[in-house]
């Protein structure tokens, strides 16, 4: 596995060069996380339906790989999935599978990303 490999200290650890390569290989295998609180207010999803709106959140890159928390519970509202498809901007796909109109919490999401 490269990670394993990546964190394994190499026999030339006694030296600076050999210590400094081992550090970066470190820092290539381990991917970088970052956790963002974002004050949103999510519109409203027709019933039995999906809705993808955008959210500007500073920091995220395209790469990112993106984990959304949110503030509350409404019945029948989840995410179904999140994607960063511009730098700063995320985009959440919300569900609704109640048979009215709702709307997601509105409140403080908390977002993880992991970059590689």
């Amino acid at each position: 596995m490269i990670i394993q490999k990546a964190l394994t200290p190499p026999p030339d650890m006694a030296n600076a060069d050999g210590m400094m390569r081992w550090l970066q290989s470190v820092a290539h295998a381990v991917p970088r996380m970052a956790s963002y609180s974002v004050s949103l207010t999510p519109g409203s999803v027709a019933g039995s339906s999906t809705a993808e709106q955008e959210f500007a959140v500073a920091g995220l890159h395209t790469d990112d790989v993106v984990f959304v928390n949110m503030p509350g519970y409404v019945s029948g509202i989840f995410i179904g999935g999140t994607r960063v498809e511009t730098v700063g901007k995320v985009r959440l796909l919300f569900v609704n599978i109640a048979v009215g109109a709702q709307s997601p919490p509105a409140g403080v999401y908390k977002i993880y990303a992991i970059r590689r």
